[in-house]
């Protein structure tokens, strides 16, 4: 293990920058906020943070958001190997040991099961009242062989992994001063070929993530793949927009121009859009969410955090206001229903995973409420990495927003 690796982990304390980054022999890790994670086992929350980093990122494709080429090298236009695999790759030691092979053994006159093709190749008969009788014959057999190659450079690359990131286990042995049994180059040519070898799947992931340890010439915080963001917001939208969303929003947006005399040139702005919409509808009810995603620290636990201001509020309402002629136009009914709401992230505690935090109103438009509610972070996170989820999800925080409207 590499003692000289500083760790250090929290939460975004309010300079915004959320992820995992490598400096100066120092590993960071900042979750965002309002998230509780587990200090005696961090593994799987570090998971969860790069799964939505690397699904998020993978979607959009916004490196102007996502600094995921922070400390990130590429050698010989190979792939990039990932900080989360280090993790992946002590994992799976932790759960199936060193890598082994099967192999088929034969020998003659053993105990195990004949092998009457290679016996007939082999040995010649005997005729015996008019029977043609084997006195020998090959037996075929299979048995775990510890002894090659690949073994060798997974007890190499387990040994890395854990002078990385062996603090997160203290508790696992391994062995240790282990060496590659060929130099790099001849290892990545064992490795490509025992990939295109296989045809199992899982065998195959392994045997890559193995492969890409050797992409880089060195691991450290130079050529290894982290992500981090000063924009944690957009990936809060994103991931309420992708799990609690139905309607394009889009169709959702307005606009407003200028008219210029001097030039007669007409000059449009930049339209102003709601984060999420979502329409529940029948033929004898329309029910409108339009909701804003608030990376805010508000809370039931934290009274002192930040709640949305005086523009964020009225903005809220005049998307209400125009939310109410697109659904018109779209949806036909005897009735319609409109909840306008703000959703900030919660820390995770024994609770429900969402709370009703109370209302806003303007002296804009008296007659419009704005509902803020906090939502469990690691709810969200696991859910937008689980997206099989999605409609329990959906189902359950619509639901408890309306009843806690009502309750309220």
């Amino acid at each position: 293990m590499n003692n000289n690796i500083n760790i250090k982990v929290s939460n975004d304390n309010g300079l915004g920058q959320v992820g995992i980054w490598f400096k100066d022999n120092n590993l960071e890790i900042v979750f965002p906020k309002n998230y509780t994670y587990n200090e005696s086992n961090l593994y799987n929350d570090i998971n969860l943070l790069s799964s939505c980093f690397d699904k998020y990122f993978k979607k959009l494709n916004q490196k102007s958001v996502l600094k995921n080429n922070l400390n990130d090298m590429s050698i010989n236009g190979r792939e990039k190997f990932s900080f989360m695999s280090l993790f992946n790759i002590i994992n799976d030691y932790i759960e199936n040991g060193y890598y082994f092979e099967i192999i088929n053994c034969t020998q003659t006159n053993g105990k195990s099961n004949i092998d009457f093709t290679r016996t007939m190749n082999k040995f010649s008969p005997y005729l015996i009242n008019n029977d043609l009788l084997f006195i020998d014959h090959t037996t075929q057999s299979r048995k775990i062989n510890y002894d090659n190659n690949i073994t060798e450079i997974h007890r190499y690359i387990v040994e890395k992994c854990f002078d990385i990131v062996g603090l997160f286990f203290p508790k696992i042995e391994y062995d240790i001063n282990c060496n590659l049994p060929f130099p790099v180059e001849y290892c990545i040519n064992i490795l490509e070929k025992a990939i295109s070898e296989t045809f199992n799947d899982d065998r195959r992931l392994f045997l890559e993530r193995l492969l890409s340890f050797f992409k880089i010439s060195k691991v450290n915080e130079s050529n290894i793949t982290f992500y981090s963001t000063n924009k944690f917001e957009n990936i809060w939208e994103e991931m309420l927009h992708e799990l609690l969303g139905n309607e394009p929003v889009r169709d959702y947006y307005f606009n407003s121009s200028w008219t210029l005399v001097n030039s007669k040139a007409k000059k449009t702005n930049f339209p102003s859009r709601p984060d999420v919409i979502h329409v529940d509808y029948n033929d004898k009810l329309v029910r409108c969410f339009i909701i804003d995603a608030k990376y805010y620290t508000y809370s039931l636990l934290n009274e002192a955090g930040t709640l949305p201001s005086t523009s964020d509020i009225n903005k809220q309402i005049l998307y209400k206001l125009h939310a109410e002629n697109v659904v018109r136009n779209k949806f036909n009914s005897s009735s319609y229903e409109y909840i306008n709401l703000f959703l900030l992230p919660k820390e995770f505690y024994a609770d429900d995973e969402i709370s009703y935090l109370g209302y806003a109103m303007s002296d804009f438009n008296s007659t419009e409420t704005v509902h803020a509610f906090s939502l469990d972070i690691k709810y969200v996170m696991n859910t937008y990495v689980n997206i099989h989820r999605k409609y329990n999800f959906q189902n359950y925080v619509l639901n408890s927003i309306c009843k806690s409207i009502i309750k309220k």
